[in-house]
């Protein structure tokens, strides 16, 4: 052999396995988290959902705020020194809101609670889309505008925001708007404030949590009874929209500022927490409390959070999965995954469980 054409001494090459790190798609732990939850997950909803139809959000750039002064308009001391500007705000409200229509998000919720993933929706939205949308175990923590409750304790019957419009002559019952007999739009003024019960707490602290929610000492207890007949206020309260049934006076059904959460829906929404096995929370910035505590309820007790959202929040560092994006774009891509998966999987179970029958039993006659 030609010496020129030796190399040397052969090297060993030794080839190392590489394990590749298995990569699942986001998407895909998500469904199997939804999946996971076996029925008991809670949907916890805040303005990004209802800002994708439309809904004006009430902190951001262009918001309500910046068109009405909050303190007047959204807060309980506000109410009863003018109930009817308040109200004169539901009806500004009532026009940007009676175009608005649930989105693809909204009917996604819904489809999963048809199909039995979701047990119960806690909304901080006031819009009542959840409901339109066809969801039925709905929670409105924070109430809705488009209600009103009669504040009579022996009363307490609530009316349609429209139905009190046409009691006030504002609209006929085309739902046309009568110009002459609406009040002047309040003006304009602060805004930028927190909203009650904002925190800037990340609420790491899972301890205690069912008992932050219930605290309520921060928040004042109002004996409307009490305050309907002070003196000071029945000048106010004549202009005010009144109940058909008892004259009682009519306040919009969602919480002010000021106001202690409704306690029924807040034991409700604790409940559903400490039921829940998993948490998706959408299109909420988390910075209200006690709102924020009940997804910490659910991880609390073992359970998982799902983040949906455009942006990280306080929440995305206790949740198991942050899916970036609008709700409206990211909930369809979870609910047709989650119903394929869940469809392949009756599939394989329906297979297995044909192939695991016992063969027919053939009886023959037999001669004694």
């Amino acid at each position: 052999m030609d010496s020129s054409l030796e190399c040397g001494p052969k090297k060993k090459i030794r080839r190392k396995l590489v394990k590749r790190k298995k990569v699942v798609d986001p998407v895909v732990r998500v469904a199997n988290a939804v999946l996971g939850a076996e029925g008991k997950m809670m949907v916890f909803t805040g303005a990004g959902v209802s800002e994708e139809s439309g809904v004006p959000t009430y902190r951001d750039p262009g918001g309500i705020w910046e068109m009405f002064d909050q303190k007047a308009v959204g807060h309980i001391n506000g109410f009863l020194g003018n109930p009817l500007q308040c109200w004169r705000f539901e009806f500004e409200l009532w026009k940007l809101l009676r175009t608005v229509k649930p989105n693809k998000a909204h009917y996604c919720v819904a489809e999963m609670e048809r199909w039995g993933f979701v047990h119960g929706v806690v909304t901080q939205n006031v819009d009542g889309l959840h409901q339109l949308a066809g969801s039925e175990n709905v929670h409105e923590l924070h109430g809705n505008e488009m209600r009103g409750v009669c504040l009579r304790r022996t009363c307490k019957r609530t009316y349609t925001a429209v139905e009190i419009f046409k009691g006030l002559g504002w609209v006929d019952d085309g739902l046309n708007i009568i110009e002459e007999n609406v009040p002047p739009c309040p003006g304009k003024g602060k805004h930028g404030k927190k909203r009650r019960g904002d925190s800037d707490s990340s609420g790491s602290d899972a301890s205690n949590i069912s008992s932050d929610v219930s605290d309520t000492s921060s928040e004042s207890s109002v004996d409307y009874e009490e305050m309907l007949e002070h003196p000071s206020r029945v000048e106010a309260f004549k202009s005010a929209p009144k109940c058909p049934s008892c004259e009682g006076v009519l306040k919009p059904d969602a919480i002010y500022f000021g106001e202690a959460l409704n306690n029924n829906v807040k034991k409700n929404c604790i409940t559903l927490s400490n039921n829940s096995l998993c948490a998706m929370v959408i299109g909420s910035s988390c910075i209200v409390s006690p709102a924020n505590k009940l997804p910490l309820i659910v991880k609390s007790k073992g359970g998982t959070i799902i983040e949906v959202n455009p942006n990280t929040t306080i929440m995305t560092p206790h949740s198991l999965l942050h899916l970036e994006g609008r709700a409206g774009e990211v909930l369809p891509i979870i609910t047709v995954t989650v119903l394929t998966i869940s469809s392949a999987q009756a599939a394989v179970l329906a297979i297995l469980a044909s192939a695991l029958q016992p063969p027919p039993f053939e009886s023959s006659e037999m001669d004694y």
